[in-house]
């Protein structure tokens, strides 16, 4: 027989269980054991217990009066014409309540359904912490939008698999994103490796020439999304005899070989991802790699004695486990 232990993967669980920890469910999940079901179920009741201690106590100090008009608990000391927009502010309180509770369930299941899919083999045993749930629950909630709100549900899923790596400054930032910048966002993490940006030039437009104007990279940068807009950064791996290194996008890989008998210092200008860009990078991994630019890159990189350089169909399998296809030698440029 079928149980929640044979088909709730470690993502959701912990998921559900920090939600019914904090409250943000209204009922059991679905992934969650009997016993963790009965817990959560009961630290509901002890905080539905706690916010009726608190009323009780309002009205024994006399603080609150019930209102047969409204049906409301509203302050004894008011007026009769105050009380009317006291019961006004008390139903948009509540309907703006209810709403974002709709959408944060929403979130809860997007993120629940886009965790079935992925392979947590390697997802660490740490508990999402419950202050860092809580305050991504104040921005998640108020996303009106399905790519808001399918953006925060990724967000919880890569945060459930590596508790620790997505910041209230993430959050703020996007918030705050507008649709352009959200598009320059997604044009610079199409060109992205990894986590950085293989530059063909340190002058000029830094060999971007076709792809980001520099106005756009100082943008991005002032955005707090990457640095190295000076191009002065430099990015530095040594390549041992006969093996190889890789620089992956969401879709591509770029596979560096060394063909020689020796190591090889294998250096480049980059732009750097912040944490921040390393952020949005988690969460935007339907983003389509750009062919173009990557083979510019490749065919650079190919004039250096001894390297060979290749692009490749990219396939994740698991946190830091891939596999490639259809693999394509690039040409010295």
């Amino acid at each position: 027989m079928e149980t929640a232990e044979n088909w709730a993967n470690n993502i959701q669980n912990k998921i559900i269980s920090v939600a019914m920890f904090t409250g943000a469910y209204i009922g059991p999940g679905r992934c969650v054991k009997a016993a963790e079901a009965i817990s959560a179920a009961e630290r509901l009741k002890q905080l539905s217990a706690a916010q009726t201690q608190k009323e009780i106590e309002g009205i024994r100090n006399g603080d609150l009066v019930y209102d047969h008009a409204t049906g409301q608990l509203v302050k004894s000391d008011v007026s009769a014409e105050p009380q009317s927009i006291v019961a006004h502010a008390l139903r948009s309180v509540i309907a703006e309540e209810v709403s974002k509770q709709l959408k944060f369930e929403e979130i809860l299941l997007r993120a629940e359904q886009i965790s079935m899919s992925r392979d947590d083999s390697n997802t660490n045993d740490k508990p999402i912490d419950p202050d860092w749930f809580q305050s991504y629950k104040s921005y998640a909630e108020k996303a009106h939008k399905d790519d808001l709100k399918e953006m925060w549900a990724k967000i919880l899923v890569e945060e459930a698999e590596t508790p620790g790596q997505f910041s209230l400054r993430t959050f703020n930032f996007i918030q705050h994103l507008t649709n352009a910048e959200a598009t320059l966002v997604q044009n610079l993490l199409k060109i992205r490796a990894s986590n950085i940006v293989l530059l063909t030039s340190n002058t000029g437009n830094l060999g971007l020439d076709g792809f980001l104007t520099y106005e756009e990279v100082l943008e991005l940068e002032n955005m707090g999304v990457i640095s190295g807009s000076t191009g002065n950064v430099q990015h530095e791996v040594t390549i041992p005899a006969q093996d190889l290194c890789i620089y992956i996008n969401h879709t591509k890989v770029l596979i560096i070989r060394n063909i020689t008998d020796a190591d090889i210092n294998f250096k480049s200008t980059v732009l750097n991802l912040t944490a921040i860009g390393q952020n949005l990078a988690a969460i935007n991994d339907d983003l389509k790699a750009d062919d173009a630019y990557l083979r510019k890159v490749g065919a650079q990189i190919a004039k250096k004695a001894g390297l060979s350089v290749s692009l490749a169909d990219v396939m994740q399998l698991s946190s830091n486990s891939y596999r490639y296809k259809n693999e394509v030698t690039i040409d010295p440029a």
